[in-house]
């Protein structure tokens, strides 16, 4: 048994309990979120459990629940095929052991927070197959831009060059398309590897459309002399197509406390306009940035633990 109820059991009980009460989705999410504030404090009511402790448990609850037991047996209690490059062993030393472990939390909230959308069991089933650096990060995003008003949806894959980006924001008559990229940790920096993941999402991406590009990259690719072979080469990779407008790069970096294990992660964010970007486009890009960056993000749902 699960220790927090997932949303789909949830409106299921209420619906048994009141058949003949009818709920709009929204009320329905705003009495989940309540249910769930209410257990757990409940569980730090009798101070046995420090928060950081509670939230990492839910976490992993919430990655068990949602991809189902065998999947997180293979790829978090353990590092599994889909699970290799992104988290690591504990043997590997602090910073590895950090990252895992915010990667996990961060995947536990981000399942939590989307699964009320019509097009979260078709992400579960993407993200079963495929290689969790990319799919956890889509959650990321998936999540980040709820911060906008506006419509998220996840689009179906198509399979099709043209036809087969990640997500589509729906702002009033405007839609946004939007790709999601990653490199793994420890892939080394070069221009050219920039210039082609960039080249990729744009063969993705609609003809006579423009898009948002969310790329995350090593932290080993930002630092003293590198930002700007970066900087030049998104210049080089965008100024080839007109279907980016803007590119928002983040990074994670460790922060160890000096001489302890401890420390956090966090996750910056860096735009950047491409040489033929629709300046409505950047200003969207633009905004979204200073709203993660300030944590101004009330309009997403809420973090559950």
């Amino acid at each position: 048994m699960s220790l927090l109820p997932t949303y789909e059991n949830f409106v299921s009980e209420y619906a048994a309990a009141k058949p003949t009460t009818q709920i709009p989705p929204e009320a329905a999410w705003a009495m989940y979120e309540g249910e769930i504030l209410r257990i757990t404090r409940e569980m730090q009511a009798d101070g046995t459990v420090s928060r950081a402790a509670l939230r990492e448990v839910l976490a992993h609850e919430s990655v068990r629940t949602h991809m189902g037991q065998d999947w997180y047996e293979a790829n978090i209690r353990s590092i599994g095929p889909a699970s290799r490059g992104y988290l690591y062993p504990d043997t590997e030393g602090t910073a590895a052991r950090l990252i895992s472990r915010h990667r996990v939390q961060q995947l536990g909230m981000r399942l939590h927070q989307l699964q009320a959308h019509p097009w979260f069991d078709r992400f579960l089933s993407h993200m079963s197959t495929s290689q969790l650096s990319g799919s956890a990060f889509e959650a990321d995003i998936l999540t980040a831009l709820m911060a906008m008003p506006g419509q998220v949806v996840r689009t179906e894959e198509a399979g099709k060059r043209g036809q087969d980006f990640d997500i589509s924001v729906n702002m009033g008559t405007r839609r946004i398309p939007v790709e999601v990229k990653t490199k793994d940790d420890d892939t080394p920096f070069s221009e050219r590897t920039v210039v082609k993941t960039v080249k990729k999402a744009s063969s993705q991406l609609p003809v006579g459309e423009q898009a948002v590009l969310f790329l995350r990259i090593p932290a080993a690719w930002i630092g003293p002399g590198l930002d700007e072979p970066y900087t030049d080469a998104l210049f080089d990779a965008t100024r080839q197509s007109s279907k980016i407008a803007a590119v928002i790069t983040v990074v994670d970096k460790t922060h160890i406390h000096e001489g302890t294990s401890r420390g956090r992660v966090h996750r910056h964010y860096q735009p950047f306009k491409s040489p033929n970007g629709a300046e409505d486009l950047w200003k969207f890009a633009l905004t979204l940035t200073q709203f993660l960056e300030l944590d101004l993000t009330l309009l997403a749902p809420r973090l559950p633990f």
